[in-house]
């Protein structure tokens, strides 16, 4: 049996969803996988995508997209929120060189 969802395939019976985090992702790339051209836009879904991956213990792509979002224009509260996100990230890599 085959769900067919924004062109993506998925085998019902082989491949389950393990939580709603896993939906967010997905939910995610998708919305990024769509050419996303407000970089407010992009910032947010960077964010959310790394913070998801933050929920579910995937620290390493976790802290890819942070990396990804501070390479981004953003205000002095958001920037402040996405370092303490990646330093959270790269403490639980045992980066602790980068925390600093």
């Amino acid at each position: 049996m085959r769900n067919i969802a924004l062109g993506i395939q998925i085998k019902v019976n082989t491949c389950k969803i393990r939580s709603k985090t896993d939906v967010v992702i997905i939910n995610i790339n998708s919305a990024l996988a769509e050419r996303v051209d407000d970089s407010n836009m992009l910032v947010r879904i960077l964010f959310d995508l790394g913070l998801a991956h933050s929920k579910k213990g995937e620290d390493k792509e976790a802290v890819s997209y942070f990396e990804k979002v501070l390479n981004q224009p953003l205000d002095r509260e958001l920037s402040n929120i996405v370092s303490l996100e990646l330093a959270r990230g790269y403490f639980q890599l045992s980066r602790y060189q980068d925390v600093l």
